[in-house]
């Protein structure tokens, strides 16, 4: 299959990807679809551990799969996929039939210039169907995330909850390990925090086995609004999923569109040089329920900031070097983005880089350095961010040694460590 990467409203460019970005916003919330088809493979975080999402549709009650479900149900038809466009904030797929369009967006505020949006750990998720041959069409739509989300290691015990925010206005599955690390990893995964899975659209949800709940869409029964409680369990015991079903009634030729925000939740996100270091997020927003209030509520201008952040950085990149690095910009902005996490101490803010496939490492001076032009050409103030860590270390009564941190920080010993992702950070 190609990938095709729309450069204008008149213009696509036609590339191959290796892999396409989905939830990418920082070294945890960070997956990707690894094969052409959504249903050929699970999606997969970056080290290619599943964390699946389910995706199907019911047009005129007969049943499709959109996303995931790689090899179950193989008597449903997939809704066949038309085109892949990336941009550097968002991945749209177009499937469909004669009958319907349904464009799936994954949108991710990963804006260099605003950090308040750019501290958001949340990716969206939009849903949008129309129909293509004129007449209307009774059209349900399924999404869930299994509780892979919660851990890097399916054998760990979790537990889960449905939350409303915002006045009960928001659905929120909340998915947590019933024994977590905190600052540690599992498979270069948080063993803290949690995943959410957010809507404020769905008319009915469920948490149980994928087993119970994933069947009683394809067979055209609504969804319990109801959870299975026994838990804790382990993730790969009975494989909990979180889901919702949304209704979009009699669909013509225009769109109705349905959201979701996936988002992974973490109060601390580093430690340094005797400080803790808190979310970015956490210095606009009380609680992230106000966060995830905050999105759902502002979607609309984010989404259209966006929009005007990715044609300003493609044509910008088209006449620098071409259609080719126009393309290749806008594949790898959530690549580079998605490898760091904002934090702040006090009145100090910071960026982490997290080195990929190395031990945990961050702020290793040789991943720093080339990636530096990207950030000097988005916003200077992110290299800045990235260095002052470095800095600190350095002055710390930690940092024992007679020379400066190295280029590539190494974790011989205690001494010598690495700004980690651990409770001996820095």
């Amino acid at each position: 299959m190609k990938v095709m990467l729309c450069l204008t409203l008149s213009a696509v460019l036609l590339s191959a990807s290796p892999a396409i970005p989905l939830v990418v916003k920082d070294p945890y919330l960070n997956v990707w679809q690894m094969s052409d088809n959504l249903c050929e493979d699970w999606a997969r975080h970056w080290t290619g551990g599943i964390k699946a999402i389910a995706g199907m549709i019911r047009v005129d009650g007969k049943p499709y799969k959109l996303m995931g479900l790689a090899g179950q149900y193989p008597d449903v038809e997939v809704l066949p996929l038309k085109s892949v466009a990336i941009f550097p904030t968002k991945t749209e797929f177009v499937l469909g039939n004669d009958e319907i369009d349904l464009e799936l967006t994954f949108l991710t505020p990963s804006l260099p210039a605003d950090l308040k949006l750019l501290s958001l750990p949340i990716t969206y998720i939009s849903a949008s169907v129309k129909s293509l041959d004129g007449k209307m069409h009774d059209v349900r739509l399924y999404f869930d995330i299994s509780g892979e989300w919660a851990s890097g290691a399916s054998d760990k015990e979790i537990v889960w909850n449905l939350e409303r925010l915002y006045n009960g206005a928001l659905l929120c599955f909340k998915i947590e390990q019933v024994s977590s690390n905190l600052l540690k990893e599992v498979n270069d995964y948080a063993d803290w925090g949690f995943p959410i899975w957010v809507t404020a659209d769905a008319a009915s949800w469920e948490a149980g086995a994928d087993s119970v709940v994933r069947p009683k869409f394809l067979k055209g029964e609504a969804l319990s609004k109801d959870i299975d409680w026994n838990q804790p369990r382990k993730i790969n015991d009975r494989w909990p999923v979180f889901a919702f079903q949304f209704d979009l009634g009699k669909v013509g030729t225009n769109p109705s569109t349905k959201k979701i925000i996936i988002g992974h939740i973490r109060e601390i996100v580093a430690s340094c040089a005797g400080r803790v270091i808190l979310p970015l997020w956490k210095s606009y927003f009380g609680n992230w329920g106000e966060m995830l209030s905050f999105a759902w509520d502002n979607y609309r201008a984010i989404a259209s900031a966006c929009d005007s952040f990715d044609k300003r950085l493609v044509d910008r990149a088209r006449k620098v070097g071409g259609d080719d690095y126009a393309y290749l910009l806008s594949l790898i902005h959530r690549q580079v983005l998605g490898a760091c996490d904002l934090g702040f101490s006090g009145k100090d803010k910071f960026m982490f880089m997290k080195e990929i496939s190395s031990g945990s490492f961050i702020q290793t001076v040789d991943v720093i350095f080339p990636a530096s032009p990207f950030f000097l050409a988005t916003n200077p103030e992110l290299l800045k961010m990235q260095l002052e860590p470095i800095l600190l270390v350095s002055n710390s009564e930690s940092w024992k040694e007679p020379f400066a941190p190295p280029p590539r920080f190494g974790a011989l010993s205690h001494s010598r460590r690495a700004i980690l992702w651990s409770a001996h950070a820095c």
